[in-house]
């Protein structure tokens, strides 16, 4: 038996191949071509990196694609959904036996750091203050990545690269923070996103919060006409596992509050905890779902 070792930023994973990784192997398909992209970005002050994904057709046509936005979790960064997750071999894999739509795939660095937060983000995360002082600046981080997202990273890829612009054509999925950074821009953003997808993460205004007035008024656009909401995004899917300590009750309160403003959502639990194991499982089943 062979083990492969796969090690990036902070994380170590073994692997052992077996039944059920065919649709993250490397197999004998057309494979796509995933570059490092470098932007100036004003919003955060700094010269920022993005890995991006281009079907295996891209250079010999003149289509246009849509465009997913696909976010890594908390202290990863840009190359973590190419390298341990696999992005560029499960989307060749879908886009060769056509269970999938061929799509560019821009992967961000969603983990920003401002002035003075740092420390914040510190803060003990069991007494009423110290968890009120981190949801706070967590909150102004992920603010400040969906800034630099729309105003920095969609418009440089919609001008570097051939794609279709319009919002059915564009999805965002992430994971565990990324995925809280998805809800802040397919919620809080509302209309700019026919898809999306949130993975390990859900309601948490706290460590386990419920679903809030807050994050209710946060999204009003959101919220305000169910109907309207329901034509706009054409899916929004949740996936979790069943032994995820990390974000909780998050998810699950996320879909009851959803269920209860009458929003369609997809909810998905699977076996395991906060691990690669299921997110890549959940890009495979998301993205043969987009741009249908």
């Amino acid at each position: 038996m062979q083990i492969k070792t796969a090690v990036a930023s902070i994380d170590n994973i073994v692997e052992v191949p077996g039944p059920g990784e065919e649709f993250e192997a490397m197999n004998p398909v057309p494979h796509g071509e995933i570059r490092q992209v470098y932007y100036q970005s004003s919003i955060l002050g700094e010269t920022r990196r993005m890995h991006i994904y281009t079907p295996p057709d891209y250079n010999t046509s003149q289509e246009k694609y849509p465009v997913l936005y696909l976010i890594n979790g908390g202290g990863d960064e840009d190359s973590c959904w190419s390298s341990l997750g696999r992005a560029g071999f499960i989307l060749d894999n879908l886009i060769a036996a056509k269970k999938a739509k061929p799509m560019i795939v821009v992967m961000p660095n969603g983990t920003v750091s401002l002035p003075g937060i740092t420390p914040a983000m510190m803060a003990d995360r069991v007494t009423p203050e110290g968890i009120k002082l981190r949801v706070a600046s967590l909150a102004k981080l992920h603010d400040a990545f969906v800034n630099d997202l729309m105003t920095k990273i969609i418009p440089y890829t919609e001008k570097n690269y051939r794609v279709l612009t319009a919002p059915d054509q564009r999805a965002v999925a992430g994971l565990s923070m990324g995925g809280a950074e998805t809800l802040r821009a397919g919620l809080g953003r509302f209309g700019q996103f026919g898809y999306i997808g949130v993975f390990s993460m859900g309601a948490q205004p706290g460590i386990n919060g419920p679903f809030t007035e807050e994050f209710e008024q946060r999204n009003a656009a959101f919220f305000r006409d169910p109907a309207q909401t329901n034509k706009v995004v054409k899916l929004l899917w949740i996936g979790v596992g069943s032994d995820d300590r990390t974000v909780g009750k998050g998810p699950k309160n996320l879909a009851d509050g959803l269920a209860k403003h009458g929003i369609h959502f997809e909810y998905h639990e699977t076996q395991g905890g906060h691990t690669w194991m299921n997110w890549r499982q959940y890009l495979n089943e998301f993205a043969q779902r987009l741009f249908r």
